[in-house]
């Protein structure tokens, strides 16, 4: 995942900008009244990093963004990673994934972070 980052980052960084900055979206990244050019340049990048579902929270210059890039389970018992860029350092990093199994008794699943660069962060709630 962070290979795929890597070489998609142009595009990342693309999308984490545009969504950074469009008052258009909901919190769960979905466009309402985007227009139709915003609309294709989102769905000509999304398709470049693997279409990712999206979510971005927070509120003017402290908006944060995930593309959630593996999902498994269902419903309540589903384990996701995740590709955040987020505006504050978080507090639960972990050196690296591999081999992780995480504290997951659900419903007090506990996210961690891998820092990947800058304010780009891996994040596992398994």
């Amino acid at each position: 995942m962070i290979k795929n980052f890597n070489e998609h980052r142009a595009a990342f960084e693309q999308l984490r900008t545009l969504l950074q900055a469009d008052p258009n979206l909901s919190r769960h990244g979905q466009a309402i009244s985007s227009p139709p050019e915003e609309i294709k340049q989102y769905q000509s990048l999304l398709t470049a990093v693997g279409n990712p579902n999206v979510y971005v929270w927070g509120k003017g210059r402290k908006v944060d963004v995930s593309f959630m890039v593996w999902g498994w389970g269902f419903a309540g018992n589903t384990e996701h990673m995740d590709l955040v860029w987020v505006n504050e350092q978080p507090t639960n990093l972990i050196p690296t994934l591999d081999g992780y199994r995480g504290q997951r008794v659900y419903p007090n699943t506990v996210v961690v972070y891998r820092h990947i660069d800058g304010q780009w962060y891996l994040t596992a709630d398994w």
